[in-house]
């Protein structure tokens, strides 16, 4: 079982770096909040229009000195979890995050279309076991 997700009050805003270009009519927002190696949101689209994943912000920090990277997966759902398997990934080195808790972009393939009215799953987790 994955910890507890809080959906956003807001479900179409999410915070942008003041340097991003400007926010996309469609949108998703969510927030995740979790103690341990993966945490996880299920989410559906909005509105039926087309849709590709083309990068996703996690708001995040490193601790200490890590040996590792933080990952973000989209996956399929599986009878209300998250399948086994990623749809698309991105990875960002640990020691490549700050010290404060800033939005980092990480960039997906941008090949995924997502279907209205389906179940998807986003997975941050770190590479390797809880340290």
């Amino acid at each position: 079982m994955y910890p507890q997700a809080v959906p956003s009050t807001r479900p179409r805003a999410r915070p942008l770096p003041a340097n991003n270009a400007p926010a996309a009519p469609h949108e998703l927002g969510l927030v995740l909040v979790g103690l341990g190696v993966v945490v996880a949101q299920s989410f559906t689209l909005p509105v039926d229009v087309p849709f590709t994943v083309a990068e996703i912000y996690v708001r995040v920090k490193r601790v200490g000195n890590p040996a590792d990277s933080i990952k973000v997966g989209l996956r399929a759902d599986s009878a209300g979890e998250p399948s086994g398997t990623d749809i698309e990934t991105a990875t960002i080195l640990g020691s490549a995050l700050g010290e404060t808790m800033t939005w980092v972009k990480f960039t997906m393939a941008n090949t995924t279309a997502l279907a209205f009215g389906t179940t998807y799953w986003l997975l941050v987790s770190k590479t390797s076991g809880y340290s």
